[in-house]
């Protein structure tokens, strides 16, 4: 985030790479980053207000904004996203933020198998699409 005119203006950025992206997937990533201690009434007072910037200005250039409901899937894609990025790049970064972020993917996991382990990365993108149509 970058702030200007005394804390009055901010602006954000894709701060892990240039790409076209959910924006649930950028505010997991920058939420998430900046505290540990983030709590789920804190993300979605966070979310509601991403929204009501948001909702003007897509309606203003003719597109329809995404309900809360679809926000806070994107958004929890996005933790699990995270959370699959933490473990592969640095496990003793992702020992710190395991307690928080874990029982955030549980309910998006449940979702995508229902606690099965499903049998190939093909069984899963196709479990990914059934429950997340784009």
């Amino acid at each position: 985030m970058l702030f200007s005119d005394g804390g009055r203006a901010v602006s954000m950025y894709d701060f892990q790479y240039v790409g076209k992206a959910s924006p649930g997937k950028d505010l997991a990533y920058c939420l998430i980053c900046t505290s540990r201690d983030l709590s789920e009434v804190a993300q979605v007072a966070y979310l509601e207000h991403y929204l009501s910037e948001l909702r003007p200005r897509l309606e203003a250039q003719g597109d329809v904004p995404p309900s809360l409901a679809e926000l806070r899937v994107a958004y929890g894609l996005g933790v699990c996203d995270l959370s699959r990025w933490m473990v592969g790049w640095n496990r003793q970064y992702w020992a710190s933020f395991k307690g928080m972020m874990q029982p955030r993917c549980e309910p998006t996991l449940q979702t995508i198998d229902g606690g099965k382990l499903l049998t190939s990365e093909e069984a899963y993108l196709e479990a990914v699409f059934s429950a997340f149509p784009p």
